[in-house]
Parts: C-alpha cells; sequence; structure tokens
C-alpha cells in the first residue's frame, strides 16, 4: 500500500475524487477583492525580492486573447500579462514571479534576442525558472496558507 494515500476506508472513490475536485476550486484564482488582494500583495513582495522600483504593469486576464498563446508573457516594453482563469493562486504566482525575473532581465540589458533567450533550456530561461522557484519558496514560508 502506498503510504502517501491516506483517508478513511469508508470514503469510497467517487467521494474522494468530489472532495478532491473542491479542495482544488478552493485554490482557484476568483476575482474576488480578497483573491487580487492576495496577488497585489505577492506581486510587491517579489517585486521587492528582486529589487524592481519600476512601474512593471501586471495584468491579470481572466479569459483568453489572442496575444496570450501559453499561461504567461513578458512584453519588453514593461507588461507582464498572464492568463489566470481556472489556475490555482500558488501556479498563477509562480508565472508571475517568472515573468518579473524576465522584466529585470530585460532592465539589466540581458534579454537581447527574446527568442533564442526564451527558448526552453536557455540560460536565460533557466534562470527565470530557478528564480521564481526560490521566490515562491520565500513566500510560502511566510504564508503557509498557499499550500493549502
Amino acid at each position: 500500500m502506498d503510504a502517501m494515500i491516506r483517508y478513511p476506508k469508508k470514503i469510497n472513490e467517487s467521494m474522494t475524487k468530489t472532495t478532491i475536485k473542491r479542495l482544488l476550486r478552493e485554490g482557484l484564482l476568483t476575482k474576488d477583492e480578497q483573491d487580487i488582494r492576495k496577488i497585489s500583495d505577492f506581486i510587491n513582495f517579489a517585486k521587492d525580492y528582486l529589487g524592481i522600483t519600476d512601474d512593471v504593469k501586471v495584468e491579470l486576464a481572466f479569459e483568453r486573447t489572442p496575444d496570450i498563446t501559453t499561461t504567461a508573457y513578458y512584453d519588453l516594453s514593461g507588461l507582464v500579462k498572464v492568463y489566470v482563469k481556472d489556475r490555482a493562486i500558488v501556479d498563477i504566482q509562480k508565472s508571475i514571479c517568472h515573468e518579473l525575473v524576465h522584466h529585470l532581465q530585460n532592465i539589466e540589458g540581458r534579454l537581447n534576442n527574446p527568442i533564442e533567450d526564451g527558448a526552453d533550456g536557455s540560460p536565460i530561461e533557466n534562470e527565470a525558472n530557478a528564480k521564481a522557484g526560490e521566490i515562491l519558496r520565500k513566500w510560502g514560508k511566510m504564508h503557509p496558507e498557499v499550500y493549502i
């Protein structure tokens, strides 16, 4: 028996799936003021952590638009746009961090060719992935409810 799967023996499989779906929905971002505040506070934390002092714009998209082909992107003009519909808050936060790292790289003059620099496995992309994880871990230590 897998020690990681634990639930009372009286719960059947369909009840477990229902419970899991409910728990997942509870972690999804809504347009609720409290959720938006969580994201806003996190953006400020991430900017401070990265030392970003300019007015980078972070836009949350609750609907797909033609410019959103992935979960998030950074525009060299200083815009971070993140698709948030049906996504967990912690996942959105990681996307925001990742794109804010790209903003920092741009400020530092290290984004020269967005196609090459953004390629899977490139040093620029790997740095954004790693730093996003680092920032999220720091935030999670201060806000353990993120992982509930």
